[in-house]
């Protein structure tokens, strides 16, 4: 039963049963509740707060929406003012409330109410500087912490400790308590002794890095709340002032926050003054790595129930079909079992989830196990989903409707523990051809093309660096053999002498640009001379001749555009390496994407990043995932409640000393949060859930841990579903991948470019305009008369021009039976690239017979025995304001270089030239930067003709500029 809104009020809310929906209701009904009493309250004296800004915006337009619902039904109240001022409502981050009070109140703190925040590589890069020079500078002070784990870990440490720990080490102490040696042994005492240094010198470095984000006028993300906490606790007229304000504090993912956030919301709140609505659910607290502390939200909860106040439950699950509610139920009631321990970092499965009856007469399994030996199963996977997208399903949207469809790659997600194999599914999925856009991934600092470059640098800091030489000569910057690699060291006794001393020519210009850049490395920045590596090596060129090229030549730019944004920061080339990677894995920083977060692809994301999210179809793969071996938390600081402790390595598996009690509370701790994520990821899909059970049970493995036993049993290696899931979960295989080829009929053709047309009257000029060739000439195929023994087709000729292109856009690829010809095709070869049911057998009886005159044309054989072929390559490069973009027909590299052929099934007509020859320029145009194109031309496929090379003059930007600007865009340009 809901209680009133003048009260404090506990919520615990598990997945999918709409504790956003209550957390909005309860908001709109606070002022539901001041227009009735007539009482005076606004949108200042009501606060929400929220985990993430995506999740704040969302929140900020549900009450809009409520607002106007109750404006429509004319509910008594000024809602139309209320809907006005929701502008300046207090939703929002707990780090954006914090900054709010900040901005108003600074001047109380000697602060500039201008402050600045500090995010992204500025903080990263600030953080490693002030590690750096406290560390140098006090380096004979931490001589007991360097004897007892070494320098460069406790440089590492120092250098954590101001990062990811700083807000937990701001509410703790070194410990205090007396220890005796029998109680941590005789490295203990010495670890103890460091551990009163670190405390020191954690005081010290904080401090220095506060005087400089001072001095420049910044505030960095920790800085927002621990400013937030000393202006409350220190001015009790300020504190007094906003707990008048504030007469509502509602908080969202309550299970996110840490004792700093939890401390700060208490400073704001007094008995019977104002109101908290906590909501959230214990069983998704995933976010330890953040410092949030799922003990926070279950002593909260315990203190409500032992003092009285209300504390709900919302147990109706409103996302899920009832056999995904149930198959959870079953599960996590055995793996999220109550044994009443009091340890408050634990989730309990305390009661049964209902479900929403699903209107639908169709039995579908709805809990899918994909059963695999293998440890990588990213091909299964795949080939699993290209079998979905041939498949039809009921689905349920939000509104509670039903509708069978056939699936698309839209509706799926496959969640991952980590991206640790994350590009064996993006390229499991591209080999079956389908769409997919991977969220958040922080693999771009390791993809090879950024990698390679990367490591060229570090070769030029440092020429003794072998793994750096090593690194690049294997990726697509050198494209290396091991042979190669061995053939090198051989030469020397480091890869830079066998460089200096090689005859073997395929290593000569390596070794000119080698020392060409060891003497521009005293005069050029970082991104210059990474810069001039690109260009020096023709590598984008190269990458485009490789698989997945519109991606990597993506990342590369954008690998660039950092390196730029780090030489601002005076940042040196020793250190451009280390800071990018440290700023990209402190971040949301991402690789380039090809694909949005709304367009019609499967989604590939972390289980952490799903959170707060649902789908209707999730795959979760790689259940039986590794984790990361436990010695990787040694040295480092460990915590019991507000005492912390170094310890600097793992404890004795018998030992009795108080770093076992603290390793083996981390272990068990972090074991708890794995079963957590597990729910998180069984909790988000709508219609369909699929498990991908892959390799070997192993205790080792915390999911396959928790799975084996609860879920299936494994006698033999061979797995088995436990009884009680029958009826509920159903076994499948892989099976063989099939290419995906659906289509909706109001969708574009595969591989054709979108109709794109520039908005007429634009006049806002941050937004880009997207340009194609077609649209700059109107341009449209005709035939003709027909001549004489051709066929008086009905159907429009550029129709058949699709069947002619399919045909070609096969030749000079590579088959499984070697290079594909036209006369092969022509003779039975199959076309994988048009709907050949959309033509009648006369009509594609026509076109073989126009196109077999053609078998043993010099340009068709030209295409068939050339280096490298691509077909259908879609391009784009960025002008001004302006996206151009194209496909080019067939590019394809000759012994001259690479050539460009437009095809035309048509007759040359004088009345096109024009036209023709333009579009050719607009291809060249673009792909310029890519290719050392030396020519381009058309084919016209009814008569084999060919015209002469197109030559791309000098002033065609201006011309290009132009046209573009007569059709309605942007004058300006900028």
């Amino acid at each position: 039963m809901e209680t009133g809104v003048n009260s404090d009020i506990f919520i615990a809310a598990s997945a999918g049963t709409g504790k956003t929906y209550r957390l909005v209701k309860h908001y709109v009904s606070i002022f539901e509740r001041a227009f009735k009493l007539n009482e005076k309250l606004d949108v200042h004296n009501v606060v929400a707060i929220t985990f993430t800004r995506k999740a704040a915006k969302e929140m900020k337009e549900r009450v809009m929406k409520n607002l106007d619902e109750n404006i429509e039904r004319g509910i008594p109240g000024n809602w139309l003012s209320l809907r006005a001022r929701m502008v300046n409502a207090w939703i929002s981050t707990i780090h954006s409330f914090c900054e709010r009070i900040l901005r108003e109140s600074a001047t109380y703190l000697g602060m500039d109410p201008g402050f600045q925040v500090l995010t992204g590589i500025k903080r990263v890069t600030l953080e490693n500087n002030v590690a750096k020079s406290y560390f140098l500078e006090h380096i004979e002070e931490l001589e007991p912490v360097i004897e007892l784990i070494g320098i460069d870990d406790t440089f590492k440490l120092l250098k954590n400790m101001l990062g990811n720990h700083r807000n937990k080490l701001k509410v703790s102490r070194a410990m205090q308590r007396a220890l005796e040696p029998h109680e941590i042994g005789e490295k203990g005492i010495k670890a103890l002794k460091a551990t009163e240094i670190l405390e020191k010198h954690f005081n010290g470095i904080t401090r220095l890095y506060d005087q400089e984000c001072l001095s420049s006028n910044y505030l960095d993300f920790d800085d927002l709340l621990t400013k937030t906490r000393e202006l409350l606790m220190n001015h009790p007229q300020v504190q007094q002032k906003y707990i008048r304000r504030f007469k509502y504090i509602l908080v969202d993912e309550f299970q996110d926050t840490d004792e700093l956030q939890k401390e700060i919301i208490d400073l704001l709140h007094v008995e019977g003054s104002n109101f908290l609505f906590f909501v959230g659910d214990a069983k998704q607290s995933i976010y330890r790595f953040r410092g949030a502390d799922v003990t926070v939200f279950n002593r909260t909860k315990e203190h409500f129930e032992l003092n009285g106040k209300p504390v709900e439950e919302l147990d109706t699950n409103r996302r899920s079909h009832p056999d995904i509610v149930e198959f959870q139920n079953r599960l996590f009631s055995k793996i999220m079992i109550n044994d009443f321990s009091g340890k408050y970092y634990k989730a309990y499965y305390e009661k049964e989830i209902k479900a929403l009856p699903y209107d639908s007469s169709e039995s579908e399994s709805r809990v899918r196990v994909l059963l695999s030996d293998q440890a990588d199963d990213s091909k299964e996977v795949a080939n699993y989903i290209s079998r979905l997208l041939q498949e039809e399903l009921t689905f349920r949207d939000k509104s509670g409707k039903t509708e069978k469809r056939r699936i698309q790659p839209g509706d799926i997600a496959i969640l991952l523990r980590s991206f640790t194999k994350i590009t064996k599914y993006e390229e499991a999925l591209e080999n079956l051809g389908i769409p997919y856009y991977t969220v958040g991934s922080r693999e771009f600092y390791n993809r090879p093309e950024v990698a390679g470059p990367l490591a060229w640098l570090d070769m030029v800091v440092d020429p003794l660096d072998d793994n750096a030489f090593t690194r690049f000569l294997l990726s697509p910057a050198f494209g290396g053999t091991l042979d190669e690699i061995l053939s090198l060291k051989s030469a020397g006794k480091t890869f830079y002498e066998g460089l200096v001393n090689t005859r073997d020519e395929k290593f000569a210009n390596l070794a000119e640009l080698f020392k060409k850049h060891s003497t521009l490395k005293h005069l050029l920045s970082p991104s210059e001379l990474l810069e001039d590596f690109i260009i020096s090596t023709n590598y984008l060129p190269k990458l485009a001749t490789l698989k997945g090229a519109e991606r990597m030549i993506s990342n590369v730019n954008k690998m660039l555009d950092i390196a730029k944004e780090l030489d601002n920061l005076g940042t040196s080339l020793r250190e451009l390496s280390a800071t990018l990677k440290a700023f990209v894995d402190s971040s949301d920083e991402t690789e380039a994407s090809l694909e949005t977060e709304e367009s019609n692809s499967v989604k590939l994301l972390t289980v952490h990043k799903s959170k707060g999210l649902e789908f209707p179809i999730v795959v979760v793969a790689d259940t039986f995932w590794r984790e990361k071996t436990s010695n990787n938390h040694f040295p480092g600081i460990f915590f019991d409640k507000s005492e912390y402790f170094l310890i600097e390595e793992k404890p004795s598996d018998r030992s009795k000393t108080l770093q076992s009690k603290l390793y083996i509370d981390e272990m068990e701790k972090i074991y708890e949060e794995e079963k957590r994520t597990l729910y998180v990821a069984f909790s988000r899909p709508r219609d369909l859930l699929i498990v991908s059970l892959n390799g070997k049970a192993s205790a080792i493995r915390p999911w396959s841990q928790m799975l084996l036993g609860t879920l299936f049993t494994q006698e033999n290696d061979e797995k088995e579903l436990l009884d009680e899931f029958e009826g509920i979960v159903e076994i499948e295989t892989s099976g063989k991948g099939f290419l995906y080829t659906h289509r909706n009929s109001d969708e574009q053709e595969e591989g054709e470019l979108p109709e794109i047309r520039i908005i007429q009257g634009f006049s806002q000029k941050a937004q880009i305009e997207y340009v194609s060739p077609s649209l700059l000439t109107q341009e449209f195929e005709i035939s003709l008369e027909p001549r004489s023994g051709e066929l008086n087709l009905e159907r429009n000729p550029a129709e058949l021009g699709t069947l002619a292109h399919a045909y070609f856009e096969a030749v000079g690829l590579e088959g499984q039976l070697g290079r594909i010809t036209l006369n092969g095709l022509l003779k039975g070869g199959k076309l994988g690239y048009v709907d050949r049911t959309r033509f009648t057998p006369e009509e594609d009886q026509e076109v073989r017979n126009i196109l077999s005159k053609l078998t043993e044309h010099p340009l068709v054989k030209e295409i068939e025995s050339a280096h490298k072929v691509y077909s259908e390559l879609k391009i784009q490069k960025k002008l001004k304001n302006y996206i151009l973009l194209g496909i080019l027909d067939k590019i394809y590299l000759t012994e001259k270089g690479w050539k460009i052929v437009d095809f035309k099934f048509a007759y040359p007509d004088s009345r096109l030239k024009e036209k023709y020859e333009f579009q050719l320029k607009f291809y060249m145009y673009i792909a310029r930067e890519l290719f050392d194109i030396t020519e381009a031309k058309l084919f016209y496929l009814k008569d084999g003709s060919v015209s002469e090379p197109i030559i791309l003059e000098e002033g065609f930007e201006k011309e290009l500029v132009k046209k573009i600007e007569s059709f309605g865009g942007d004058s300006d340009g900028n």
